[in-house]
């Protein structure tokens, strides 16, 4: 049963109203969460340790639950190209250590848990085109949940329509073509003495398109928009038509009607070089971020897994990467020094840095139903070590060096 308030440590957004609960009067219930249900015995340890400083709402977990597995790597900060080849060997090392074959292998279910979206788009190979849409702070949230038009065409009309024809798939070609395309809506149809002209149209425009992809061609997209626009195939969203017309110096089209108009849809310059930039990212690209925002990803954020629950977590650790102001890793293990400005928050009971990173810490690792790694990437390996052991948060059996 959760607190009567909640359970702090499970607030990783910085809005609300911070320290519910505390200085209530005496005689008031405060029940709490004392049963884990979900990790296994090592990882309900970990967590108690690490809210250990914040509250004594300390868990226990099932009397029949596994003992569980938790390491911790720990590697020198590396340059973007290696961090995946080190994540690999570590996701190996805990494959041999748990006998679990699914942590590694092209049939690996592991749970990646990152600090920011870019990390995994540099992980799974859209970097270009999340850095193409979110240089205009106004995309951002539509380009992390997958709802910007502008990527809606390519991913839910483009990129189904390529996989129906590499699977010869007749029929759902029809479907698509039949749903999007104006070339044969009813409306153009009716009374059109040259109905089967219009499908011929139509079917020529899809084979054209995928000519793009012969003698293993990987396109651009807007290599691809091109051939929409010229053989009529689709309509252009109206943040694409913008964006190309601006590239040809033509004139902007018409804005959709206030029906038709999306929030997002009324762009500024900046957004018009974010979506020109776009038709330079290629089509592989694409089909990365479509998994990505798939709900099988393989990577979550820390923030977006709260409530959720994996057999094999990684949690990555690397706050260069992640590029934020928020939350610092380095400053919770203790081998980066608090500012004065730290030091102040926490003397006057503010909401701090370490607060706010333990909290995405305790929420990350407490996904876990099986076993946890955790992968950490640092200037100072050896400090880091020190200072966990000092923390008494791992064995010295339990931290790898890579």
């Amino acid at each position: 049963m959760v607190g009567l308030f909640g359970d702090m440590m499970q607030r990783i957004y910085n809005d609300g109203k911070t320290g519910l609960g505390n200085n209530l009067p005496a005689d008031w219930l405060t029940p709490a969460k004392t049963i884990n249900y979900r990790c296994p015995v090592r990882v309900v340890t970990l967590i108690n340790k690490i809210r250990s400083v914040v509250d004594n709402q300390l868990q226990q977990p099932r009397d029949d639950q596994a003992e569980g597995t938790v390491r911790l790597y720990v590697s020198q900060r590396l340059d973007n190209t290696g961090k995946s080849k080190t994540e690999a060997t570590a996701c190996e090392d805990m494959a041999s250590i748990t006998g679990d074959a699914l942590w590694a292998g092209d049939g690996a279910v592991v749970k990646t848990l990152i600090l920011e979206h870019k990390m995994a788009a540099r992980r799974m190979g859209f970097l270009d085109l999340f850095n193409a849409l979110a240089m205009d702070g106004n995309l951002r949230t539509g380009l992390i949940n997958g709802t910007l038009s502008g990527l809606q065409f390519f991913t839910d009309m483009l990129l189904p329509l390529r996989q129906a024809w590499l699977a010869d798939d007749q029929f759902a070609i029809a479907m698509i073509v039949k749903q999007y395309s104006p070339l044969v809506k009813k409306d153009v149809l009716r009374g059109n003495k040259e109905q089967l002209a219009q499908f011929g149209k139509a079917r020529e425009a899809v084979n054209q398109l995928n000519t793009l992809w012969d003698n293993g061609n990987v396109p651009l997209l807007g290599d691809i928009l091109e051939v929409v626009k010229d053989t009529d195939l689709f309509i252009l969203p109206y943040p694409l038509a913008v964006a190309k017309a601006a590239e040809e110096g033509m004139e902007a089209p018409a804005k959709p009607t206030a029906e038709e108009e999306e929030e997002e849809e009324d762009i500024s310059g900046q957004a018009i070089k974010a979506w020109q930039a776009l038709l330079r990212c290629s089509f592989g690209e694409l089909e990365a971020y479509k998994r990505y925002t798939a709900e099988d990803s393989p990577f979550g954020t820390h923030q977006g897994v709260k409530g959720l629950q994996f057999p094999r977590v990684m949690v990555i650790i690397d706050d260069e990467e992640a590029g934020g102001f928020l939350f610092s890793y380095d400053k919770l293990f203790g081998v980066k020094a608090l500012t004065e400005t730290d030091r102040d928050n926490v003397a006057s009971g503010k909401d701090t840095m370490l607060d706010r990173t333990r909290r995405l810490f305790y929420v990350g690792c407490s996904r876990t139903e099986k076993s946890l790694a955790i992968m950490a990437y640092t200037d100072n390996p050896a400090g880091l070590v020190q200072q966990v052991l000092a923390l008494e948060w791992f064995d010295r059996d339990e931290i790898v060096m890579i």
